[in-house]
């Protein structure tokens, strides 16, 4: 049996809330877009390069977390889960940047295509030429599977699942909304999500690949897939977690308690965990297999000063969240909830730098202000995105079947 709503209940686009979203997503925007340009003129003849650096940081951290947003609402699906149905349109308003996304990734292939400096160990063609001083038999070998043809056709249809399942997965929640005592969108969910779920993580374990492994065609890792997963899902649950308390605190989704702080608590400690063990475990294998091709990624990120982001993970995404979230106590703490959310949300992007940069700038250390301006814009587009959501869907899922599960939630 649903549970009745008011009808203008949840509705918040005249809200201070979303005015205060698109302020804060302008704000980060402009600053972001204005750090970028003062960079990209000091670099001057070199500022196309380092711009395509600086933009596949920013632009992985952001599509890690909108389609793991989808992952999290198919997820709830799947499982039949009552208790997020209060929290979980919060991923889902995030969830409709996958069309920036998509737009997003023709700088990629156009470079791909073109210029060749991202991904230039593999598309150097004098690393296919035999004799040639440059000629690496180990591209050579991978050679069926990274070229430039096959590459962007992948990346295309990574995009494609990731539509696929915004307009099947998050439209069907959304027509819930509307759909009264007919439940059929959901029950259209609950077996699709299935097929997505699977979707999502081959999509994403192999743009993990192409996207950040490829970078250093010699270094390989089976688990580097489900390592930029654990790092995207915790990321993901923060987002989740900081935005429940901000509706719960501004008095826009009072149905949210204690209980639901709890379980979103539980889930960050509980990635943060598997983060670490998924880390630990890569690198603990490749440390004890000894294998040159293998050990020299690490190599190079142990050293010229790439050291300190290794140990700021160490502490800032693994000791300081697990000890802050140990506690029952704790994790119904909205205000230990916020910080321990943003400290991952800002980890989250030194982990993918120290995966991504050091392929750039091997021989010392370098972040440079154009990394962190696109950052920033991309956050601000990500933030703004998100404020216009609101104005066209409701905050909560109202009609969902599981909701009177959520409201009476004892964790």
């Amino acid at each position: 049996m649903s549970v009745k709503f008011s009808e203008n209940q949840f509705d918040l686009k005249d809200s201070s809330f979303v005015k205060k979203l698109e302020l804060t997503g302008i704000g980060l925007f402009v600053v972001g877009g204005i750090a970028s340009l003062v960079a990209a003129l000091v670099l001057e003849e070199h500022a196309w390069e380092a711009f395509l650096e600086s933009y596949l940081y920013a632009y992985i951290y952001v599509l890690g977390i909108t389609a793991t947003c989808m992952f999290f609402s198919a997820l709830q699906f799947l499982t039949n889960a009552g208790w997020s149905a209060l929290v979980r349109r919060v991923a889902e308003l995030f969830t409709p940047f996958i069309f920036v996304i998509a737009i997003g990734m023709l700088p990629i292939i156009f470079d791909v295509l073109t210029s060749h400096h991202l991904y230039h160990h593999w598309l150097d063609p004098q690393a296919h030429e035999v004799g040639n001083e440059h000629y690496d038999p180990v591209i050579v070998g991978k050679s069926w599977y990274l070229n430039p043809t096959f590459f962007c056709v992948r990346l295309i249809a990574y995009v494609l699942v990731w539509l696929a399942m915004y307009f099947v997965i998050v439209k069907n929640s959304f027509k819930q909304d509307t759909s009264a005592d007919d439940q059929s969108p959901t029950r259209k969910n609950k077996v699709l999500s299935a097929i997505f779920v699977m979707l999502y993580a081959l999509s994403t374990t192999f743009a993990a690949f192409d996207l950040i492994m490829s970078l250093d065609p010699h270094w390989f890792s089976t688990m580097f897939g489900v390592y930029f997963f654990a790092g995207n899902f915790v990321t993901t649950l923060s987002l989740i977690a900081i935005f429940t308390v901000l509706l719960k605190e501004g008095g826009y989704l009072p149905q949210i308690t204690s209980e639901h702080y709890h379980d979103l608590g539980k889930f960050m400690f509980a990635f943060t965990v598997f983060w670490t063990y998924i880390g630990f475990s890569q690198f603990m294998l490749i440390w004890y297999a000894n294998l040159p091709e293998e050990t020299l990624f690490y190599q190079e990120r142990l050293h010229h000063g790439w050291q300190y982001f290794f140990y700021a993970l160490i502490v800032f995404h693994f000791i300081v969240p697990f000890s802050a979230l140990l506690s029952q106590k704790a994790k119904r703490n909205p205000r230990v909830l916020i910080g321990v959310g943003l400290l991952i949300m800002v980890m989250h992007a030194i982990d993918l730098a120290w995966y991504i940069m050091p392929s750039f700038s091997p021989h010392g250390f370098r972040y440079r202000l154009l990394d962190l301006g696109l950052l920033l814009l991309f956050a601000g587009l990500f933030l703004f995105w998100a404020a216009r959501q609101y104005k066209s869907h409701k905050a909560v899922a109202v009609n969902d079947p599981f909701m009177r599960e959520s409201l009476e939630l004892v964790s």
